[in-house]
């Protein structure tokens, strides 16, 4: 059996059929445990976050920003050029979370 493949790790393994021990606690089985944690953290963030109603969980422009937050256009740009804001860039473009940008103003 080649080491690092799941073919070992899964239930009904060639180890489970050999008689073997099934403790495996190799570091990918416990990466793997871990990344499958996080996703299903992740997930059920998204799902409470979507049963509460949340319509602003898009990203907005920074003039859209600037519009809710009613403040200038030229504040969201200076302060997300010295990332003191969240800023989210997609190729040139750069869009704002405003729950993200809401959380990082309370901590300050």
């Amino acid at each position: 059996m080649k080491t690092g493949t799941l073919r070992g790790l899964l239930p009904g393994s060639y180890r489970e059929q050999k008689g073997e021990s099934n403790k495996v606690s190799t570091p990918s089985l416990i990466f793997g445990e871990a990344f499958m944690a996080a996703i299903r953290q992740a997930v059920r963030e998204e799902i409470q976050a979507a049963g509460n109603g949340h319509k602003e969980s898009g990203l907005l422009t920074p003039e859209e920003l600037a519009e809710k937050l009613k403040i200038p256009v030229t504040w969201v740009y200076e302060q997300s050029r010295q990332k003191k804001i969240p800023t989210h860039r997609l190729g040139r473009y750069i869009r704002f979370d405003l729950r993200e940008v809401l959380e990082s103003q309370k901590k300050n």
